[in-house]
């Protein structure tokens, strides 16, 4: 009986003192740094940091030698963000856990214990995309021009966020793209390279632009209809690049102010950043 007690009491110790945390992070890499960006400040840790506590809104940015892995305290779920890699932690719901990729890549392990117990959702949104798990592992591609998906346990349902359409349910074993004002292509599955390439360090590259390696020579008709498909994605991101060149833009200067001067306010300068 005591030994209940001592472990109930351990819980709510536990849950007493990350209560106003979101989570950890700790170094897969032997290298780089990471930066912790809110609207107070940023704060900037090297590899040889350990356990690095995480608050919800705030914006983790690995450089490009930095691979980090976030732990949550509330054990939901598990992500490997890569390097060259922008991720924010949104505060949770009673229904929904939720994040946004604004680029980079992160590989997403759900606890399904935990999710079957307090019956949240873990849901990820990038410029065009809305990802909702309903399984337990993949892969989230984002880059300027579009997202990648690469599912490798259970099933993710994905939407284009600028299109009032029904969402695409993509099963273990699959990948789809989102990019522009189009749906999400039809999941189709994905070979051993690409989850080999996508677990190598880096942020990957552009939604389909693996394809473009391709030994194969490719017809003049279908090379004409990818470079027009390449012109109206340009189109269509302009506005997403933009964008993100501010939130780097917005994050440099706040890391800088961090630098010259402690005491600086910094709710000045931070753009809004909910997508």
């Amino acid at each position: 009986m005591k030994k209940i007690i001592l472990g109930i009491a351990l819980i709510f110790s536990s849950a007493t003192i990350f209560a106003e945390g979101a989570g950890y992070i700790k170094f897969v890499s032997q290298s780089g740094k990471v930066s912790l960006v809110s609207t107070e400040q940023s704060q900037k840790h090297d590899f040889t940091k350990r356990n690095i506590s995480v608050e919800y809104d705030q914006i983790i940015r690995t450089d490009k030698k930095a691979h980090v892995k976030l732990y949550m305290f509330d054990g939901a779920y598990e992500i490997d963000i890569y390097p060259g890699t922008l991720y924010k932690i949104n505060r949770p719901t009673k229904k929904k856990n939720s994040a946004n990729l604004f680029l980079g890549k992160i590989l997403f392990a759900i606890n399904k214990t935990v999710k079957e117990v307090f019956g949240q959702d873990y849901e990820v949104k990038t410029k065009f995309s809305t990802m909702g798990v309903k399984g337990t592992s993949g892969f989230v591609i984002e880059s300027q021009v579009g997202t990648r998906f690469l599912v490798k346990e259970g099933a993710v349902e994905v939407s284009n966020r600028l299109l009032d359409s029904e969402p695409v349910e993509v099963p273990a074993g699959t990948k789809t793209i989102v990019s522009g004002g189009k749906p999400p292509t039809p999941p189709e599955p994905f070979t051993d390279k690409e989850v080999q390439d996508a677990e190598v360090q880096g942020s990957g590259s552009a939604p389909g632009s693996e394809q473009s390696s391709s030994p194969n020579q490719q017809s003049d008709a279908q090379a004409a209809e990818e470079e027009a498909a390449a012109e109206e994605q340009a189109i269509v991101t302009e506005e997403a690049a933009q964008q993100l060149e501010e939130i780097s833009e917005t994050i440099e200067k706040i890391e800088q102010a961090t630098d010259v001067e402690k005491e600086t306010e910094f709710s000045e300068i931070l753009i809004q950043i909910d997508l």
